[in-house]
């Protein structure tokens, strides 16, 4: 019904519309109205301002219905009094009014003037807020259009639209990508465009706001390179001034990138290597979208202009620069070490010399010189080397490293620069190479990218044939350096020569050279001049020295050299084992040469060698601009050991330049002319310093294998004084002793400076030794066995007086009797000699003792006589305890107690029972003598054996052990073989000992050979005998004819008349005596030798 009404409404004002030339305006209030929430409703006025007069109007709204629903409209009836026309459908409201009281029209009362129609309801219908729709005066074709009539039709009228918002209402934004900047703040970044592959790289992107409102929220911006995501980072705008991007501002946004060596294989080397790639910069992108970004419309923030968040940026390999190329894109950053490139296989530097690892009495020297110079295309350089080897050295390699760096200005030609072309040759004394010599290797370095790119390097040549000692003397190495590129000049820096050598000795050496460049710069924010985001962990370049995992742990010396060009700064640090050996290094104090630009570091790292592990060295640049790692040189040296000879333990020798040769310990008494009173507590050591230099000082420092006894000072033979003294230069801390010996010098046996010193000598101590002067002792078991020892005080002088306590096992042994030794006289507790014999004690004696004459040297304090209590196998400590020791001028001495213990020493019981010796056997019983060596017989198969040679055997037993057997010969060889040493298992408890032996003398009567067997407790069994007889060759024998053991007429006169059956045969043995090596009976030939013999004219048969 109400839509009928409002059409024929409608059709009246049309018919009644007569245009004016005032103006009334519909408008809102308010003009703009917003609800928070889903389903939230206001209020909203219809206002008509009328400028005359007015009798009817219609309005109509039109909005959105997807954002919002008008639900109502309440009418103001005040000023049109007639019930009004209200349509309401989704999207629009319609309300016609009209002021015709009783059905005649009339303008209304209220009019002109400000007339409110009414109020509406709209409330938010959307399930995604935000959403806004515009309020709108339909002012179109339809019927239902907004007008305003009065009687005379319609007048003019304007309109003024509003809006509704539910939530928030969208800021008007444009976000885009303005600038990209790679790694800013390196040196130089605006030059050349780059990022350094294997590290992570600053890649940045300025993002604007055009506004007009401010990003409150936050966004994130994909970084893409080559079509692949390299991060994505969000933007939090709380963090940001004010706590939004505003309008009109700029915000910076930065993430890492490292670009793989897969993805952009730029490898080291030369020429330098670089890549390029695209890089787009994305804002306002998901990073759930990166990097698939087509625009902004994937991202979190509503934008006026969706398509241009994206920036673009080529980035070439090859980069023009002021005129220049420049190296650029993805490139290697050499600041680094090599460890962090692309190849796997680029080493800092090479180890090539494995075969040098393991020299007995090896060394190492080295040379450098030559200022740096700008070397011309097609010049020469000259420079002299001199090295001074050992006169007893042999040269086992010998290397040249020639290095160089181009000169700065080539790059401004050839990005990469230029590598040196050089040739070399080398003359001396020892001979003149090749011209050019042979080239054994070459290497080099460059930074890799930008301005200043030129490369550095070193030439290495193989002068081993060109090398030699020339016989101790220094030789002169003449040098000429050439460069053969006829274009481009270079930088020679200094050169090096190395001499690895090797001498007579018994020092195990082990060497390990390595050789290369390795261009090395820490440049970043916080370290160096330069930033090119190099920290020092990575510009450190890291040296194994592999193999030294299995050196022994008897380290004498650890050297390490290092050789760096272009250093001259502090800033960088040695590093041994990964820790900092030393901070500074390579700072200009150390330049080899004068101008060389080539310095050299030598560093003792002994104590911070690591047994068992592979050692390292790094060469790290902290702040020093950079260097050029160049060389490492480890030399590791054993020590040599030796028992010493008072058992104490092993001494360890190492010297600090040559080798140790022919170490051997000696007691005191092995040589001849020492001091009485030298008390040398580990002995005396006799050996040899080779592979000196002539006239050179060496330290020898000799590790002792106890503190206790200590000792005082160095005794030598001085061959000047001709005397024993102890005037070496000595210094001796705890168990080390550290002398100075000088060929030539006064401690030197030969007295000559030849490179060699040699001559025994020990560690005395100031201290007197006390001691049992024999220990191991041993007593046997038999109750009436004794045994006595001296309380011993070695090393005094002027002896007066003192208290010793001695300590021992009862149970094992007793004290029998006390004798005054080298002492006037003494008093023990308890009384000696007891007053009821046997005594037996608690195995403690105190004894005081004292001689008024002051003797001098190894003094017997006391004797003291034992008797055993124990049984065999049982055994004693002897310990003693010095209460009080003085000289004849009451001053107290200092004293060191040895003492006497088991197993290895103490008092031993011991059995008491000689070995069982069974009756010997001589087989044959019966030989004949040899006259001259070269008669030997030749034993038949069958008896009479006829042999000059016998095997004497021997059946033996012990309880213990048999320790040696001998056989006394001395009657059928004369002198010197009274004990000659049998065969057999000694050590055991049984057996069989045997020798095989001839005989020099002949008897009628046999011969006794007495038999001796000792065991371990030295007791003797001599009371079995071998019968062995001994015939005479020549001495004829036979029924009628009786021996004489004489070779005369009667002998070959026997023979004759038997040969012609006047006489029975003669005994074979005797009888045949030519030939003597083999068998034919008796015949004239025997005869003539015996006639021969016995006339003069041959030897005895």
């Amino acid at each position: 019904m109400k839509k009928t009404i409002l059409l024929g409404l409608l059709v009246l004002l049309a018919v009644l519309a007569i245009p004016t030339a005032s103006a009334s305006e519909y408008y809102l209030m308010p003009d703009n109205s917003s609800v928070a929430n889903p389903g939230d409703c206001t209020t909203v006025s219809v206002w008509l301002n009328a400028t005359q007069g007015v009798m009817s109007g219609l309005f109509t709204i039109v909005y959105d219905s997807n954002c919002a629903d008008i639900t109502s409209f309440t009418y103001n009836n005040t000023c049109f009094v007639d019930p009004p026309t209200v349509a309401i459908v989704p999207g629009r409201l319609t309300c016609g009014y009209a002021n015709m009281p009783g059905g005649i029209p009339m303008i209304s009362p209220c009019t002109p003037g400000l007339v409110h129609l009414g109020d509406f309801e709209i409330c938010c219908n959307t399930t995604t807020p935000p959403c806004q729709t515009d309020l709108v005066f339909y002012r179109g074709s339809a019927t239902w259009c907004t007008g305003v009539w009065d009687m005379s039709g319609a007048i003019p009228f304007t309109v003024n639209n509003g809006s509704f918002t539910c939530g928030t209402p969208p800021d008007e934004v444009d976000l885009n990508v303005t600038n990209i900047y790679l790694n800013p703040g390196d040196t130089r970044a605006n030059e050349t465009l780059r990022v350094y592959v294997n590290q992570s790289n600053d890649v940045c992107a300025v993002v604007h706001n055009n506004g007009p409102d401010d990003v409150t929220d936050d966004f994130d911006v994909c970084f893409e390179v080559d079509g692949t995501q390299i991060c994505c980072v969000t933007v939090d705008v709380s963090t940001l001034p004010g706590g939004v991007l505003a309008a009109g501002a700029d915000t910076t946004v930065c993430c890492n990138w490292t670009p793989s060596c897969i993805d952009y294989p730029v490898m080291p080397g030369y020429p330098a290597q670089s890549l390029p790639f695209t890089i787009n910069v994305t804002a306002d992108c998901n990073c759930s979208n990166c990097p698939n970004c087509p625009d902004g419309t994937c991202g979190k923030i509503t934008e006026t202009d969706e398509a241009n968040n994206t920036l673009s940026m080529y980035v070439p390999a090859i980069q023009l620069w002021s005129g220049v190329d420049r190296i650029g894109g993805v490139v290697n950053n050499a600041y680094k070490s090599r460890h962090c490139d692309c190849d796997t296989s680029d080493d800092p530097l090479s180890d090539y010399w494995v075969e040098y690892r393991d020299l007995t009495c090896g060394g190492l020297e080295w040379n450098v010189t030559g200022a740096e110079l700008t070397l011309a295309n097609g010049s020469t350089a000259t420079r002299v080397h001199t090295i001074d080897l050992p006169s007893d050295a042999s040269v086992k390699k010998a290397m040249l490293f020639v290095y160089w760096r181009d000169y700065w200005t080539n790059t401004n030609t050839y990005p990469s620069g230029c590598l040196a072309d050089l040739s070399a040759d080398m003359s001396s004394v020892c001979g003149t190479s090749p011209d050019p010599m042979p080239i054994e290797a070459t290497y080099h370095d460059t930074k890799g990218f930008g301005k200043y790119n030129s490369p550095m390097g070193v030439y290495i040549y193989n002068v081993t044939d060109w090398t030699c000692t020339n016989g101790g003397n220094p030789v002169d190495y003449t040098v000429n350096v050439t460069n053969i590129d006829l274009n481009n000049q270079t930088k020679l820096m200094g050169q090096m020569m190395v001499v690895v050598y090797e001498c007579d000795g018994d020092t195990l050496t082990h060497i390990w050279i390595n050789e290369g460049v390795d261009y090395l710069m820490a440049a970043d924010a916080t370290h160096g001049s330069y930033k090119y985001h190099v920290s020092p962990e990575e510009a450190t370049a890291t040296i194994p020295f592999g193999g030294t995992d299995t050196i022994p742990d008897n380290i004498c010396s650890a050297t390490l050299t290092t050789v760096v060009g272009n250093g001259l700064n502090t800033g960088s640090n040695l590093l041994f084992n990964g820790g900092v050996k030393k901070y500074d290094a390579w700072d200009g104090t150390h330049e080899a040469y004068p101008g060389s630009k080539i310095e050299v570091e030598e560093e003792d790292v002994t104590s911070d060698f690591a047994v068992g592990s592979t050692n390292s060295m790094g060469f790290m640049d902290d702040t020093s601009n950079g260097f050029y790692a160049f060389n490492v040189f480890l030399v590791v040296t054993e020590k040599q050991s030796v028992p010493t000879a008072t058992g104490l333990g092993d001494a360890s020798f190492c010297v600090d330049k040559g080798c140790i040769e022919n170490l051997t310990a000696l007691n005191k008494g092995d040589v001849p002319g020492l001091p009485g009173n030298a008390l040398f507590p580990y002995g005396l050591f006799s050996f040899n310093v080779t592979c000196l230099e002539p006239g050179a000082t060496v330290a020898v420092t000799i590790k002792l294998p106890k503190t206790d006894p200590p000792v005082a000072t160095y005794m030598k033979y001085n061959f000047t004084s001709g005397k024993w003294d102890d005037k070496v230069p000595a210094t001796i801390t705890g168990d080390t002793v550290t002398i100075l010996l000088t060929d030539g010098g006064h401690y030197d046996r030969d007295r000559v400076v030849n490179g060699q010193i040699s001559d025994p000598g020990g560690p005395i101590s100031g201290a007197v030794q006390v001691s049992i002067d024999t220990c191991p002792a041993y007593i046997c078991a038999d109750p009436a066995c004794r045994t006595t020892v001296n309380i011993t005080l070695s090393g005094i002088t002027d002896y007066g007086t003192g208290t010793i306590h001695l300590y021992y096992n009862p149970s094992v042994v007793e004290v029998d009797a006390i004798g005054k030794g080298d002492s006037d006289g003494f008093e023990a507790t308890p009384i000696y000699p007891p007053a009821t014999p046997p005594y037996v004690g608690t195995g403690h004696v105190k004894i005081s003792a004292w001689n008024t004459g002051g003797v001098s040297g190894d003094v017997a304090f006391v004797n003291v006589t034992f008797r055993p209590t124990g049984n065999p196998g049982d055994c004693t400590d002897l310990d003693l305890t010095v209460e009080a020791l003085y000289d004849l001028g009451y001053i107290a001495l200092p004293t060191v107690v040895v003492n006497c213990t088991c197993p290895s020493g103490g008092l031993h019981i011991i059995e008491s029972t000689p070995p069982i010796v069974t009756p010997p056997v001589a087989t044959p019983a019966v030989i004949l003598n040899d006259t001259i060596p070269w008669r030997a017989r030749v034993q038949q198969i069958a008896a009479p054996f006829c042999t000059n040679e016998t095997n004497l055997t021997v059946f033996i037993t012990d309880a213990t052990a048999i320790t040696e057997v001998y056989v006394d010969l001395s009657p059928i060889l004369g002198a010197g073989y009274e004990e000659v040493r049998m065969t057999g298992p000694d050590g055991a408890a049984a057996g069989t000992w045997y020798t095989v032996t001839n005989a020099s003398y002949s008897s009628l009567i046999p011969y006794s050979l007495n038999v001796m067997a000792n065991d371990p407790y030295d007791n003797w069994n001599n009371g079995s005998s071998f019968t062995l007889k001994v015939d005479r060759r020549g001495d004829v024998r036979s029924p009628t004819l009786a021996a004489d053991n004489k070779v005369t007429g009667k002998d070959y006169y026997y023979i004759a008349r038997y040969t012609v059956d006047r006489e029975p045969a003669p005994e074979d043995c005797t009888a045949q005596v030519q030939p003597a090596a083999s068998w034919d009976g008796v015949d004239m030939a025997d005869a003539l030798y015996i006639a021969m013999y016995v006339v003069g004219k041959g030897p005895a048969p």
